[in-house]
């Protein structure tokens, strides 16, 4: 076991490694200091005097963090990694987002959680605060405190979004759906296009009304007062939060035309492509559409893993041609254009013009099926850009939202 400690405003807090590790202390303190003095300057104040992030560093890739109220436990590996940077950045991103939970569900409950009843569920539409809020939070504070640049912070923002962009079930159920939803198949993925996360939809969602309240405010009000307001008045209130007062503060915050995004992003089934094009301007961004280098996923909707030497189906999109002829997610293609595939399925899809043919096994059995070309693209990337001739005062508000130059 390995241990070290700093302090903020006067609070302690305890970090814990154990497993094989090789940590550089210095960096890893200077770190988790700035990410903890941005959450304790918004916040003003701690909910426990003493604070332990334990972190449990295995042997093999492991990437999980659970939220108690004055510690964290976190487990990452492999632990000889911990300083590479992609999983140092896990490390910090979790971290981030664990910590801020002592705030956010482990203090302020929504009115669903206030008191567990262990002998039966306890359903909440509220997911996309209580999960949403902490996962938008956790990487905002990264950016904040310097440990994220423009480039990373975007980065983190485009995969929820991509997710988002991805996931047909936003199109079967709101993300207030799926937050009561979370007690029937909880974090594994389940039938494909069934619901959505309170995790991704959830962060997205906060971002909107965090950008919304900026704009109609004028740059005078964020997110950051109306949860700092929620919190102050309801983390000692006996009947915790209701969405009534999260959409109250939100109004006085802003105006009255924020609850289109209450009606239209958190219970309508629905894409946010549109409101987030109408929104990003307000810090001098747009979402950037970027269609797939991938002929099978661009053209046909079908999107594959190879594992060993087979390519099997990892998702389908609905409506797509790929749909359309009967490919399902784990179907195995065997052949395509009359070419045995091994790894080089977009180039087989291209010796063909206007469609392809593909042998595929499907449930044991080998099927041949021939796709004709769509004339709309799939699987296109949606991606955070700057607007490079954006006005003064929206950089203005970019820096005042992520505490990064323009």
């Amino acid at each position: 076991m390995q241990h070290r400690s700093y302090s903020v405003n006067d609070y302690q807090f305890h970090i814990w490694l154990y497993g094989e590790c090789q940590p550089d202390w210095t960096k890893i303190i200077y770190d988790f200091e700035a990410f903890t003095r941005v959450q304790l300057d918004m916040m003003k104040s701690f909910p426990v005097a003493e604070y332990h992030f334990l972190v449990l560093l295995l042997p093999y890739r492991f990437y999980h963090g659970v939220e108690h109220k004055a510690s964290t436990v976190l487990a990452l590996g492999p632990g000889y990694q911990l300083m590479n940077k992609e999983m140092y950045s896990d490390l910090m991103g979790v971290a981030s987002h664990e910590l801020f939970h002592a705030w956010n569900v482990k203090t302020l409950r929504p009115h669903d959680f206030v008191k567990y009843d262990y002998t039966k569920e306890n359903y909440s539409r509220l997911g996309w605060v209580y999960e949403g809020f902490t996962t938008y939070y956790g990487d905002l504070f990264l950016a904040r405190s310097k440990f994220f640049n423009t480039h990373e912070f975007f980065s983190e923002l485009n995969q929820r979004i991509q997710k988002h962009k991805d996931n047909y079930g936003r199109f079967r159920s709101s993300v207030a759906e799926s937050s009561f939803d979370t007690w029937l198949d909880g974090y594994v993925p389940g039938v494909p296009n069934r619901k959505t996360s309170i995790y991704d939809e959830g962060c997205i969602v906060a971002m909107m009304l965090d950008l919304y309240i900026r704009r109609s405010s004028k740059g005078k009000n964020s997110l950051d007062d109306l949860y700092v307001h929620l919190f102050n008045d309801f983390s000692t209130h006996e009947n915790g939060y209701r969405e009534s007062d999260i959409l109250r503060l939100a109004i006085s915050l802003s105006d009255k035309g924020i609850e289109e995004i209450f009606n239209q992003a958190i219970h309508s089934r629905k894409s946010y492509e549109e409101m987030l094009q109408d929104l990003l301007p307000t810090v001098g961004c747009w979402l950037s559409t970027i269609p797939s280098k991938k002929n099978h996923e661009q053209w046909y909707g079908l999107r594959v893993i190879v594992e060993g030497n087979i390519t099997k189906v990892l998702s389908v999109l609905p409506g797509s041609p790929a749909e359309i002829a009967g490919i399902a997610k784990d179907d195995e293609i065997s052949s395509c254009n009359g070419w045995k595939v091994e790894g080089n399925l977009t180039e087989l899809c291209a010796l063909k013009d206007g469609g392809t043919n593909l042998a595929i096994f499907s449930q044991k059995k080998e099927k041949q099926i021939t796709l004709m070309k769509s004339s709309t693209t799939w699987f296109n990337t949606l991606q955070i850009v700057k607007i490079e001739d954006a006005d003064p005062f929206a950089r203005e508000l970019f820096t005042a939202w992520t505490n990064l130059d323009w």
